[in-house]
């Protein structure tokens, strides 16, 4: 069998993989953690729409946090650093 890859590494660096698995006869996703033994542990089994609720709730986090970051560079620019950045607005 081969080795599995964590796919990422949560904020905790805990590595977690991905395997598409039969249950029931239907490919469902599941994401385990991945001890330094090999061994896994089950945190998630989803089907094709529990992985899509999952998909759309990490899609709406990541865009909310670029909102939060260009939020705080933007309010860290001077009126010269906007215009430097992003032109001149004056200008049609």
């Amino acid at each position: 069998m081969s080795e599995l890859q964590p796919i990422f590494y949560d904020v905790e660096r805990r590595p977690v993989v991905a395997k598409v698995i039969d249950r029931e006869g239907t490919n469902v996703l599941a994401l385990e953690l991945l001890a330094e033994d090999g061994t896994t542990t089950r945190l998630l089994t989803l089907n094709k729409f529990d992985s899509k609720q999952l998909s759309a709730a990490c899609d709406r986090y990541v865009h909310q946090q670029q909102s939060i970051d260009y939020a705080n560079v933007n309010t860290l620019l001077t009126e010269v650093d906007r215009v430097e950045l992003l032109g001149d607005e004056d200008d049609e």
